[in-house]
């Protein structure tokens, strides 16, 4: 329904709920002092006009080119037993006015009042639906006065017409909001393991934190600093679990109200990934995350940040229309340069090593970002010799992960051993078993994800009902470093599979490389099942919609 039949209808129930109300007042007054003459001829007048107002929303119904929601229907379907009500309860005053003391015609208006009664909760609920659908399948920008307008009070008519302005605003900020998601938005952040328990503490608690490690002040940070927090550490150290870990912890939050003070509040995330799709890897979707991530938890933003979006008629139309990389670092650039009331913003971002457009492009995006007094970065990457000269000159706002993830490590080793029930067997056999938990923390060097993948291994060991011995074979011959492990790991693939391994590539590096509507996210191991029944030139033939 478009806008002025929204208020026409609205102003109909309105003038319904204030006549009904009379109605109700008036009746009672006369059940209580059926002496007074004039109550019959005042009472008459309120529910004649009552009458005129539901033949108002009977009308409505008449008009080919109206569309009605459940509201309107329900509000249709509830005017013509009012109006029945309207003429019983007339014809009753009629009979009252000759005989006034006639027990019987003051309880059969007792009826009358009661059903008016429960016709007025009923239209209190159906108003309540209209404003609920008043703002669909429409397009103009202002809502004119109508004739129906007219006869409600000047307060009534101005919160009719800003219930109606109120809804196409809460569509136009649903439709943006809507343009800017993207299949994959959340896919990097689900796949990140989450710390394991009593891991990552150390950061944002410092009886935490071992007396060995330093204290990294992000605390401090939080609570008084601006600017960026750069969290360094090598491949597989845990960076992005602690990222993921702050960005989730109420600890972050509850530091950074002494930061914000009497100011909202917007924690965000984006956790860049160059084996993802496009949007995981690039500035064009940093920018939609975080536009759509501080819009969503912020929505009167929007209107000003997005303003040529705004007040586009395309808005409002049911197709999504796609974000230029240009627009979105403008309607960025709206959000943080213009003088308009910013809550206080804390921006997490993972894999800056992983954005695909260099060091340098990258540390100038976020450089623009910080110049807004109301932002602060918490970035993450790999030690690399750009991000070292600008992010880590300052000590007391940076941090190398294996500096701390010590503690952590024996801690997950220790934990994820003793959980097992065949090392526990096995231990009371071997007094070595403890001393095998500790060489796996300490030949880890700080490698969260070798750790991990060790312990893997030697769980497997202790259900294949390994011995000691063998164990500690598994510990010896695992390669020392991620890569090495990842190049032994190709190599063991026998030749006859090579054909199959290049294709399986070929079609990973495809569907990552473009937004194809063959996948919406990265394939999962059952999705290559049909590669052993295709034709040699399938990569060749696929083709993006």
């Amino acid at each position: 329904m478009d806008p002025i039949s929204a208020v026409s209808i609205a102003a109909a129930a309105a003038s319904f709920l204030d006549l009904a109300g009379v109605v109700v007042t008036k009746g009672l007054r006369h059940h209580n002092s059926a002496t007074d003459p004039h109550i019959c001829d005042d009472l008459e007048i309120a529910t004649k006009e009552l009458d005129r107002v539901c033949a108002t929303i009977l009308i409505e119904d008449g008009v080919p080119s109206r569309r009605f929601t459940a509201g309107d229907v329900a509000l249709r379907d509830l005017a013509k037993p009012c109006r029945e009500l309207a003429d019983d309860l007339v014809s009753e005053l009629n009979g009252l006015r000759a005989v006034q003391s006639a027990d019987e015609d003051v309880k059969r208006l007792t009826a009358l009042v009661s059903a008016f009664r429960e016709g007025l909760r009923k239209s209190d609920r159906d108003r309540d639906s209209i404003h609920q659908h008043s703002g669909e399948n429409h397009s103009q920008p202002e809502v004119p006065a109508t004739a129906n307008v007219a006869i409600l009070g000047e307060d009534t008519a101005q919160h009719l017409l800003e219930l109606a302005n109120h809804s196409e605003r809460c569509t136009r900020e649903k439709r943006i909001l809507d343009s800017l998601r993207f299949a994959g938005m959340e896919a990097r952040r689900e796949q990140i393991v989450d710390a394991h328990r009593r891991t990552c503490d150390w950061i944002l608690d410092e009886g935490q934190r071992p007396v060995s490690c330093p204290d990294p002040k992000f605390l401090n940070w939080l609570e008084t600093k601006t600017g960026f927090y750069w969290i360094s550490g090598k491949a597989g150290s845990g960076k992005s679990t602690l990222i993921k870990f702050l960005s989730h912890s109420p600890k972050v939050r509850q530091a950074l109200s002494s930061w914000a003070g009497s100011e909202e509040i917007v924690i965000t995330s984006h956790f860049f990934w160059n084996a993802g799709i496009e949007m995981q890897k690039t500035k064009g979707g940093l920018f939609q995350t975080l536009l759509f991530e501080i819009f969503r938890q912020y929505p009167s933003l929007i209107r000003e940040a997005a303003a040529d979006r705004w007040t586009s008629n395309d808005t409002l139309s049911p197709d999504r229309i796609a974000w230029t990389t240009s627009e979105l670092a403008a309607a960025f650039e709206g959000l943080t340069s213009r003088d308009i009331a910013l809550p206080r913003m804390l921006i997490f971002i993972d894999g800056m090593d992983d954005f695909c457009g260099g060091p340098e492009e990258l540390i100038k995006i976020l450089t623009s970002f910080a110049r807004c007094r109301h932002i602060k970065m918490c970035l993450s990457s790999r030690p690399w010799n750009q991000f070292e000269a600008f992010f880590g000159k300052n000590i007391d706002q940076s941090l190398r992960l294996q500096d701390f993830n010590t503690a952590d490590i024996s801690h997950y080793v220790a934990e994820a051993l003793e959980e097992n029930e065949d090392f526990r067997k096995l231990r009371v056999s071997e007094p070595r078993c403890d001393n095998l938990g500790r060489q796996i923390a300490k030949d880890a060097k700080d490698v969260f994800l070798w750790a991990t993948l060790v312990v893997r291994s030697i769980l497997e060991g202790l259900s294949n009902a390994d011995p000691f011995h063998i164990l500690e074979e598994r510990l010896r011959l695992f390669p020392e470093n991620i890569g090495q492990m990842y190049r032994i790991m190709l190599a063991s693939i026998e030749p006859v599979y090579y054909h199959s391994m290049v294709r399986t590539f070929e079609i990973m590096q495809f569907v990552t490389s473009t937004q194809s509507i063959i996948t919406p996210s990265i394939p999962a191991v059952p999705d290559f099942a049909f590669l052993d029944e295709t034709d040699p030139n399938l990569v060749e033939n696929m083709t993006v919609a």
